[in-house]
């Protein structure tokens, strides 16, 4: 591949295109390089997940087992992979990345000493300290990697029996094209979301509001449908419904768990 650029005229501005070349091209064969492990740290994950966690419902237990197993057949391009322990049990805590567990983008975005630990408080701190055991968000910076997009983060939590999370592994990357044009019926974790909002509003569903409720929750965007608990999925969806019944316009919104994004 060959590319030539004739409108850089001042020499510093050649050498800042070729110094950000050189790193985009470095991040590229991070997460080259470490693909194959990446997607080897999902199956000991499964592994570990066949243990029974404590605490963990048995058909959670399988959605999320499922949504793995689905996650790595081609529907999420991995970036990269980190653990972490939140340490600190007052208001204020830190955010300590395991060096050992780095793959991908993970080595060089928390590899450094200065971003190998992060202080957290308010609203991050108790996202994090959730007993959940599969969480969703986002990244803070867009991806120079495969496509300028933020990419999600894809985590799974070690919870101990007094239901204090204990460590974090998290993957980031971006999902591919089927997952935005599959039926949310037939992606695992989303689907249980989806029946459990349908189970709520006790529709009919061959009955037009419950095919206008299948409707929403078919349009809404994948990553309110990952992110967002069932109880405020359920009350905006709910809430599109009556909308469309009565030709309004409404704007909803919803802030991220980290406070880095609204989503409109």
């Amino acid at each position: 591949m060959f590319l030539e650029i004739d409108r850089c005229a001042a020499t510093s501005e050649l050498r800042a295109l070729e110094a950000a070349l050189q790193e985009i091209l470095g991040e590229v064969r991070l997460t080259v390089g470490d693909f194959a492990a990446m997607k080897a740290k999902v199956a000991e994950l499964l592994t570990w997940l066949d243990r029974r966690p404590a605490g963990v419902e048995e058909g959670e237990l399988a959605e999320v087992k499922a949504f793995l197993d689905w996650l790595r057949n081609d529907r999420f391009t991995f970036l990269g992979y980190e653990e972490f322990i939140v340490e600190g049990d007052g208001e204020t805590a830190v955010q300590r990345y395991v060096p050992d567990s780095l793959l991908g983008l993970s080595r060089r975005l928390r590899g450094r000493p200065e971003t190998a630990e992060i202080t957290l408080s308010g609203e991050p701190l108790r996202y994090l300290r959730e007993p959940v055991l599969l969480s969703f968000a986002k990244a803070a910076d867009p991806s120079r990697v495969h496509r300028p997009a933020y990419p999600d983060f894809v985590s799974l939590r070690e919870v101990d029996a007094s239901g204090r999370v204990v460590r974090e592994h998290r993957f980031m990357g971006l999902y591919t094209s089927s997952v935005y044009n599959d039926s949310v019926r037939e992606i695992p974790y989303i689907r249980r979301k989806v029946d459990e909002v349908r189970r709520r509003a006790d529709f009919d569903s061959s009955a037009h509001l419950g095919k206008e409720l299948a409707q929403v929750l078919e349009g809404l965007p994948r990553d309110d449908l990952f992110q967002t608990p069932v109880d405020d999925l359920f009350s905006t969806s709910m809430a599109i419904v009556q909308i469309q019944e009565r030709s309004k316009v409404r704007v909803f919104l919803r802030r991220d768990p980290y406070g880095q994004f609204f989503y409109c």
